[in-house]
Formats: C-alpha cells, structure tokens, sequence
C-alpha cells in the first residue's frame, strides 16, 4: 500500500466521549539524564509533541482505545510502546538506548544511479496517481540505499524521518522509514516505519478548505 493511500484510513476520525491524556518523561537509560526535544507520538495521528528541557512531554485529548505510542530521539534506538488508554490520564517513563554503529551495507551509487533509484523509490513509495503526484519529499537525500538479496533488489533507509508533503490532503507527514525494498523481478514492494501529522495551516492559522473538502471526499 502506497503511503499517499495509507493515510486515509489512520486519519479517520473516531468520535468517543471520554478523552485522556499520556504523558510523562524521557530519559537516557545510562545515564538517567533527560532527553530534550525528543520526539514522542502517536503512530500515523496527528497527535504528537517534543520533549522540553527536562524531558517532559504530554500528549493530550486522546480517544479511548488501542495505540502505540513513538518515542524517538536522533542517535537513539526508537522505542514503540502499545498501550490501551482509558478514560483515566496515564504516566509514562521511556528510558531511550544509544544506537550501535549499525555496519550496513550503504551502496555508493554514480548521479545516474542514484536519480534512477530514487525515481523507483518515490514511485512505489508515494504511488503514481495524481494525488500521488501532489506528493514531495523535502528531504529525500536522507534515503540511503543499500545492498539486497540480489543484485537487482533495491533496499532503502532513513537515519532520520522522511518529511512528506502532501498537498492533496494538506498534511506535513514525518515518515522513520525502518526499511524499504523493492524487487523488479518479483514485482513485489515492502516498507514500514513510523508516521506522524501535521495540518498544513493557511496564514489565516487554519486549514485550507480545498484540504478540508478533499479529506471529506476521501474519507
């Protein structure tokens, strides 16, 4: 499933009439110290927020339910916790680990190579529609490609969250991609990762119509 169609169904509202809130800090396991600016959320919502100076955070107005709740922190091993919430506030401790120097096997590819590769990428990561083409990544020299199964097999990864704009729907998409591969033997595509919202907001401070309208049509 291309990413532009995967939003759809996260974004689908759920009316509940009890709301609760996750909050709490986030720490360095090691030392103890507190993380600020680390980035703590809701897995494909719109409901997120980062860390202040003490590591403080509070996610705020969440439905009752089932989630999984993103911690993540540049150089740190990214923690996902699931968690029921209730109509009761709950209090959270995430302990983040240092990432090991991950020896991956990155492919250095000629100006040639590489366009054609992120042509395939964006291809079957974002889709070929015309929504689809109402997509951009900002900041596509943080995909890292590297090596596969076979020779042909194309495999890619972030360092740090992709930054997708989507102006069909109008949301600014944070995407960790974890792994991306594509075979063009098989013909088959698989990538996951973590992702997260925000409304693109007019200068009016308030969401587009055209987006609004569009969102309603999709839904």
């Amino acid at each position: 499933m291309k990413l532009f169609v995967a939003i759809f169904l996260s974004l689908i509202p759920c009316w509940c009439f009890s709301q609760a809130s996750v909050f709490g800090t986030v720490l360095e396991e090691t030392t103890g110290q507190p993380l600020s600016k680390a980035s703590v959320y809701i897995n494909n919502s719109t409901i997120g927020t980062t860390t202040n100076d003490s590591g403080f955070f509070d996610l705020k107005k969440i439905n009752p339910g089932f989630y999984d709740i993103v911690v993540s922190y540049v150089g740190y091993n990214p923690v996902v916790y699931r968690l029921q919430i209730q109509s009761k506030d709950f209090r959270i401790t995430f302990r983040l680990q240092k990432k090991q120097n991950e020896l991956r096997n990155i492919v250095v590819t000629t100006k040639r190579e590489k366009a054609e590769w992120m042509r395939i990428f964006r291809e079957h990561f974002l889709g070929v529609t015309q929504a689809a083409n109402n997509c951009s990544i900002l900041n596509e020299d943080e995909v890292l490609f590297e090596e596969g199964d076979t020779k042909k097999e194309i495999r890619a990864f972030s360092a740090v969250p992709l930054e997708v704009v989507n102006e069909e729907l109008g949301y600014l998409i944070h995407f960790q991609l974890e792994r991306f591969s594509y075979d063009p033997v098989t013909q088959k595509v698989y990538f996951y990762g973590y992702t997260r919202f925000e409304d693109l907001i007019g200068r009016d401070g308030k969401v587009k119509l055209k987006y609004i309208k569009n969102r309603e049509r999709y839904y």
